[in-house]
């Protein structure tokens, strides 16, 4: 920590002397971003949860980026994806979504995803039975998403559907950076980062928020590389671009086949490729600190040479769809920045791509579709409601000399519960083992936010599908204000392999964000 003081300190005074435009992190943690900031579910929450620490890692073999498991208040990860809202318990196929970070979405609530707003609308829209997954991951290009697409292989199934939303990673690293096996920066450089995110963990949202020297991180670049102003350089990167974007659409498409799947290809639009940009918008565009120099004329030659090949695969068959104009009729606030989308966007981009999967069913043109955020919302909240049920997922990080499994339960509205009407229900199935060795008890601490609530627990172990032990207990909080109850430590049955965790908040208000299990070794 004595080091990160010296370095905040010098930091501190070089910007006295050197005043720069605020960064995109800077105008996010001062809420200058209307698409963002001026949203009816932005909570300065969002924002921490944005920045959490994902536990991102790389997969041995690979270059991709996959997160850990976490759960937030508004964003959350499960085996290793964006959580996907609104998916019916029973399906009869699926759709893989596969993209960068704007797949992914951390900029939105997990309901308001491009993911999940294709699942709402296939739910509300047709009697299929379709669950959507979500395997966006920031920075990847073309060739990561076919890393990808190869990891979940024997998973695709006849009929099932793969979707690449793509582009402006791809355009960002051959041409911009002229780094065609980049992700997000060089490798190296990349390899860097995430070992110092792992060391940081916790503290990023903090130092994020506080140190000056974190927003330094995000320096992007004040003069042009070289090469965008040497036509002869460009013409061959440009050439080589071209050609890496077919073989890796065939690649995609040979492998989708082999499973007797469907592949549809969708060209993601960015903040250059919009008709009408608001003012905010410009000046996201005209910020050097967020939008790099050189960056929209390198977005634009790449974008059109990527047209004229996409424009050929689909004369060769390629079932492949421009999106570039899909927000030329949008005047509003859409991009937080030069290419990541609020939820108005999302909602534009997850009606686009339903009407083309659903394209024979007469009613599913986008222009027959209104999809409200707000609304889609408010729906996941009555749906949780109705089952008397919320499934969460778990995070968890390894802190000696104790494993600690999180559970920040969220509602739909990403606040709290209220009244007591639902239980929790939490499936540690893939947790109780960790390195072979068994946790032999655990204890729960519970957040009662007002005087006189009260919760109940149920702690119910499985061993496969059988029940083999139910314990109960009750909790009240006495205090005037927010009270954390610590259970006494439970022995978990040595043949169990499964708990369940039911909740009761049966008065007054559980804040559930604050839930945690600790398990002890």
């Amino acid at each position: 920590m004595l080091t990160l003081g010296g370095v905040e300190l010098s930091v501190r005074t070089w910007r006295l002397f050197n005043p720069l435009p605020l960064s995109l992190l800077e105008q996010k943690i001062r809420g200058n971003i209307p698409a963002l900031h001026a949203r009816f579910y932005f909570d300065p929450q969002l924002l921490d949860d944005h920045l959490t620490n994902f536990f991102w890692f790389t997969p041995p073999g690979t270059r991709v980026i996959l997160p850990g498991n976490v759960c937030r208040r508004y964003v959350s990860t499960d085996q290793n994806r964006r959580v996907t809202s609104f998916v019916p318990d029973h399906y009869q196929k699926t759709i893989f979504m596969m993209g960068g970070s704007t797949m992914f979405a951390q900029e939105v609530p997990d309901p308001l995803t491009i993911s999940s707003f294709l699942q709402y609308l296939i739910n509300r829209r047709t009697d299929l039975k379709i669950k959507v997954e979500n395997h966006g991951s920031p920075g990847i290009m073309l060739f990561q998403q076919n890393q990808i697409l190869e990891m979940q292989l024997s998973r695709i199934r006849p009929n099932d559907i793969v979707v690449f939303y793509d582009g402006a990673n791809d355009i960002i690293q051959h041409i911009y950076f002229n780094n065609p096996q980049g992700i997000a920066v060089k490798h190296d450089e990349y390899l860097a980062s995430l070992d110092l995110i792992k060391k940081l963990g916790n503290w990023i949202p903090w130092l994020a928020k506080s140190a000056v020297f974190m927003n330094l991180q995000f320096m992007r670049e004040l003069h042009p590389p070289a090469h965008l102003t040497n036509p002869q350089k460009m013409d061959e990167i440009l050439k080589r671009f071209v050609a890496t974007q077919a073989d890796e659409l065939r690649k995609a498409e040979r492998m989708i086949k082999s499973r007797g799947a469907k592949f549809f290809h969708f060209n993601q639009p960015f903040i250059f490729t919009k008709a009408f940009r608001t003012k905010s918008e410009e000046a996201i565009i005209n910020n050097p600190r967020i939008t790099s120099v050189g960056m929209g004329d390198a977005m634009t030659q790449g974008a059109q040479a990527r047209s004229v090949v996409l424009i050929q695969m689909r004369k060769d068959g390629l079932n492949t769809t421009d999106l570039q104009g899909s927000f030329d009729k949008v005047g509003e606030d859409l991009f937080i920045d030069w290419v990541h989308i609020n939820d108005v966007g999302n909602a534009k981009i997850a009606t686009d791509i339903f009407s083309s999967l659903f394209e024979n069913e007469k009613s599913q043109k986008s222009s027959n579709i209104k999809l409200d955020p707000k609304e889609v919302l408010m729906e996941n909240l009555r749906s949780i409601n109705e089952s008397g049920r919320l499934i969460s997922t778990i995070s968890i990080s390894s802190e000696a000399p104790e494993w600690r499994l999180a559970f920040p339960v969220k509602s739909a509205d990403g606040r709290r519960w209220i009244n007591g009407k639902n239980q929790a229900y939490f499936d540690t199935s893939s947790f109780l083992n960790v390195d072979e060795t068994h946790a032999v008890q655990f204890q729960m601490d519970l957040h009662l936010s007002k005087r006189e609530s009260t919760v109940i627990h149920e702690l119910v172990w499985y061993r496969g599908t059988e029940e083999i032990e139910r314990q109960t207990a009750s909790y009240k909080n006495w205090m005037s204000e927010s009270y954390k109850v610590q259970t006494p430590l439970y022995s978990i049955p040595h043949d169990a392999d499964r708990m369940l965790v039911i909740l009761h908040p049966t008065d007054g208000e559980l804040t559930l964000p604050d839930i945690q299990i600790n398990w002890l070794y």
